[in-house]
């Protein structure tokens, strides 16, 4: 049932583009407010499922058309009404860019037609009622036929009603009426069939995955973990995708076919900028267009459409194993030293030292004033920017931090900061100075200048950490009111790296034992190895979510112990101010060269 582009005028698409944007607003909203980090894989699992089925057209019998699932009723009953209208946002925007399946300009359209009423009408009234008194087979098979001929009839009935609005005379609205409805009566019922038989799958594996079902029901005893199930619907959504879709129905859809019936043809004409703008957009984004590749019918685009997602997947992992495991043996020395030099870090910064004391508000203002400062020279002004040294070369000295172990962390970091000005020497090669009777070119004095920039930001950052704990870090971004969700993720990510690389460690052990004759990590067995780190990763995730909760977590950032600006934090803000202000604003430089 997707619409194309000549079905709907552009004040028609206009409006249901806002109406189908408010809708998903309100929904991100929802979302938002329950709060539900358990439901982020399965709404990912079952978008590519509905993805997937999407793709294969089911043969309606002595009608010489074909339907497909819309998903709307899966995924509400799976994830609720919120989740998973964003979720079908999701496939049908993939849908339309990436093979162009529906129009862009008749996007809105088919958003409010597929999954408004699918998501909102079939679950809030039919499916939640039903549910409200406990789950059965016999209610769920009901109300997924139910659901889904309901709200397949709806959105059938919408896409006439645009059709009219539109004033596409080619398809009259009665005798279009007429033949929408019958045939996707017909696609309706198979649908709920699908529908039914999927969720009955999930009440015996999972039952607390359904929505809108009572406590009974989401007590009831588990058959597969939550991690099995959902392993089990993605490996069915690689097989519909890459295997099934190849055999699905030639015959056209029931949109298609009710648009022959009535108007002889399948595709009407459309002119118009709005038109061809989309058309144009469609073309430059359109990978796999109608899930083939471009320029050819061959049968393995299809299959290659439906596991494309997969595919992704399988690229990261092997970039992945690469960038950690292509070394032999010293891969494992490195994941020993990176977790060292994490707990250095982390030791230095819980030293009991002046700078480390002051409020950590403060040194994240000075650090980033000290950066803005530094990058604000100009590119000619070598000199000025020098005398800029004064704050890391005072902060190593005060907190006795060795500058060698320094700039042997930032290692791979400097390298790539130094690359940036290499060749403005070629560019710029106007004199600007004399060097006894060495020519000096501008390139070359602007590439030192930025190569020091780069150096002294990332000198600074350093000393950041180096003086100042995640924890006080993280507490400074939330005085800054910067999300408490990104703040959460800021800490969680830095406190279990070093987790997740001694756990890598013993992963890569475990197999040089089992291996000792083999050279190195064999590139085959890559894609496992990451495979396991992924799902113990997972696992860990859920363990330490679940500690969390039990400690009385409710996503609010917190000390252990409190910390109180003092007169010290002031003194130390307005000293280097003014350092920083009289450094920028006089040529303290070149008044230093002139006493020598």
């Amino acid at each position: 049932m997707h619409m194309a582009d000549a079905l709907v005028a552009p004040a028609v698409a206009t409006t249901m583009y806002l109406c189908s944007a408010a809708a998903g607003g309100y929904s991100v909203r929802q979302v938002r407010a329950l709060d539900e980090p358990k439901k982020v894989p399965v709404m990912g699992v079952m978008g590519a499922f509905v993805f997937a089925t999407q793709m294969i057209n089911f043969t309606i019998p002595g009608t010489g058309s074909s339907g497909h699932l819309c998903g709307g009723m899966l995924l509400s009953a799976l994830l609720g009404p919120y989740a998973g209208f964003l979720t079908m946002i999701g496939v049908l925007l993939i849908q339309c860019l990436l093979f162009a399946d529906g129009g862009l300009l008749a996007l809105g359209c088919n958003i409010w037609n597929m999954a408004f009423y699918g998501c909102f009408i079939g679950a809030l009234l039919i499916w939640k009622p039903m549910m409200r008194r406990g789950a059965s087979k016999k209610k769920i098979i009901a109300a997924s036929v139910l659901g889904c001929v309901l709200t397949l009839q709806m959105g059938a009935f919408s896409v006439t009603l645009e059709t009219l609005v539109s004033g596409i005379t080619e398809l009259p609205f009665g005798t279009f009426v007429a033949v929408m409805q019958p045939i996707h009566l017909a696609i309706g019922l198979v649908e709920g069939l699908i529908t039914a038989a999927v969720l009955c799958f999930v009440y015996e594996a999972r039952p607390e995955l359904l929505w809108g079902t009572d406590e009974s029901t989401q007590k009831q005893a588990s058959r597969f973990s939550l991690k099995k199930t959902v392993t089990i619907l993605a490996v069915l959504t690689v097989l519909i995708g890459g295997g099934l879709s190849l055999f699905a129905s030639a015959y056209p859809d029931g949109l298609e076919w009710s648009m022959e019936k009535v108007a002889g043809t399948t595709e009407l004409d459309a002119k118009g900028t709005a038109y061809k703008t989309a058309a144009e957009i469609q073309e430059h984004t359109a990978l796999l267009p109608d899930y083939a590749f471009k320029n050819n019918e061959s049968m393995a685009g299809t299959s290659f459409s439906g596991v494309a997602g997969a595919a992704v997947v399988v690229v990261v992992c092997i970039g992945g194993c690469y960038l950690n495991f292509l070394e032999r043996i010293k891969s494992m020395s490195k994941i020993q030293r990176a977790v060292s030099e994490i707990k250095s870090i982390e030791e230095l910064a819980n030293e009991d030292r002046w700078v480390n004391q002051v409020h950590p508000l403060v040194k994240l203002c000075v650090t980033i004033l000290y950066i803005g400062t530094v990058v604000s020279f100009s590119k000619y002004n070598l000199s000025g920017l020098l005398v800029m040294a004064v704050y890391p070369v005072i902060l190593f000295i005060m907190n006795e931090i060795s500058v060698k172990d320094a700039l042997w962390r930032m290692r791979v970091v400097l390298p790539l900061v130094c690359v940036a000005g290499i060749f403005n020497p070629f560019f710029d090669r106007q004199i600007v100075m004399n060097v006894g009777q060495i020519e000096i070119s501008g390139g070359v004095i602007s590439m030192l200048t930025l190569m020091i920039k780069g150096v002294f930001a990332v000198l600074a950052s350093y000393l950041l950490i180096a003086t100042t704990t995640i924890e006080k870090i993280c507490f400074a971004l939330e005085i800054c009111r910067l999300p408490k969700v990104i703040v959460m993720q800021v800490w969680l990510i830095y406190r279990y790296i070093s987790v997740l690389l001694a756990e890598t460690q013993r992963v890569v052990q475990a197999y040089e034992l089992r291996a000792p004759g083999q050279k190195g990590i064999h590139f085959k067995v890559w894609g496992s190895l990451m495979g396991q780190m992924l799902i113990r990763s997972m696992d860990r995730a859920e363990l330490i979510y679940e500690s969390m909760c039990l400690r009385g977590f409710q996503g609010i950032f917190g000390l252990k112990k409190e910390i109180r600006f003092c007169m010290k934090d002031a003194v130390y803000l307005v000293l280097w101010i003014a350092v920083f202000t009289i450094l920028r604003c006089f040529a303290v430089g070149q008044l230093v060269g002139t006493l020598f």
